[in-house]
């Protein structure tokens, strides 16, 4: 999912993986690499950008990035807990 803004430009990727639970820190620094250079171009334009590579295991596991990439976008509380619970849920 990718989420712009050309009034304030900004930039959010957010790319869900759903590896085997074992793979899930090994799937976050695949992503991160792989949108190194998208982010650094970004940037270099002028252009405030972020990336969520976000991992829930093949079996509904939410990894620690997903809570802490829906705290980021201003999730908190009861409805950051609903929004990882249904990605589990979609993940299984």
């Amino acid at each position: 999912m990718v989420i712009w803004s050309a009034k304030n430009p900004c930039l959010v990727m957010v790319e869900l993986t759903v590896p085997w639970e074992s793979r899930c820190d090994e799937a976050m620094e695949s992503k991160t690499a792989k949108y190194a250079e998208l982010q650094r171009e970004s940037r270099e334009k002028g252009w405030h950008t972020w990336l969520f590579p976000v991992e829930v295991g093949d079996r509904g596991f939410p990894a620690k990035s997903l809570w802490r990439h829906f705290t980021a976008l201003g999730l908190t509380g009861r409805d950051r807990k609903r929004a990882v619970n249904r990605l589990g849920d979609a993940a299984e």
